[in-house]
């Protein structure tokens, strides 16, 4: 049985849309959650489509990190 896949609320701009990039941030994060390369997770866009999203880098910030995940709308 898989873990939960934890579903983020998120503004996606029409660029982050066509490249399939997205970010999140350490303030993005549910407490206790810190998602590692692979994990995969969900995204909800302002106008409530749905997304498949993939971590694919984490990169250090002076405060905090900062996740790269790889976006694809969710088919079905």
């Amino acid at each position: 049985m898989s873990a939960p896949v934890t579903t983020f609320d998120i503004e996606l701009s029409p660029v982050a849309r066509q490249l399939a990039v997205a970010y999140l941030h350490d303030v993005d994060l549910v407490a206790g959650h810190e998602p590692a390369v692979g994990d995969r997770l969900v995204l909800r866009d302002e106008g409530m489509a749905v997304w498949d999203a993939e971590v694919v880098a984490i990169e250090g910030l002076r405060l905090g990190h900062k996740y790269r995940l790889h976006i694809s709308p969710r088919s079905g």
